[in-house]
C-alpha cells in the first residue's frame, strides 16, 4: 500500500496524492530489481573471466624455475634436447 509522505494517508496507484496534492515517489518493482541484480551478476563474472582469457603468462628461462614454482602458471620457450624415459 502506498501513502502520502505529508498526510500519510492511501493514496493507492496515483502519483500525486488525491487529498494534499503531494508528491507520491514509488520504490522499484521486484521485477526492476531481480533484473538488475541479474545483470550485475553476470557483468561481475564476464569481466574477470574476459580478463583472465586475456592475459598471457609471464615467459621466463628455465634457469630461473625454482622448486617454490609449483602450480605457477609461467610460458617457457626453448627446444628440448633430451628426456626422460619411463619403463611401465
Amino acid at each position: 500500500m502506498t501513502e502520502c509522505p505529508s498526510c500519510g494517508r492511501f493514496v493507492g496507484p496515483s502519483d500525486t496524492c488525491p487529498h494534499c496534492g503531494a508528491t507520491v515517489h514509488r520504490r522499484l518493482s521486484l521485477r526492476v530489481t531481480k533484473a538488475l541484480a541479474l545483470i550485475l551478476a553476470l557483468g561481475g563474472l564476464l569481466v574477470p573471466w574476459t580478463a583472465a582469457t586475456r592475459a598471457e603468462p609471464p615467459t621466463l628461462p628455465i634457469a630461473d624455475i625454482k622448486s617454490t614454482m609449483n602450480w605457477a602458471y609461467r610460458r617457457v620457450k626453448g627446444t628440448v634436447t633430451r628426456y626422460h624415459t619411463y619403463d611401465l
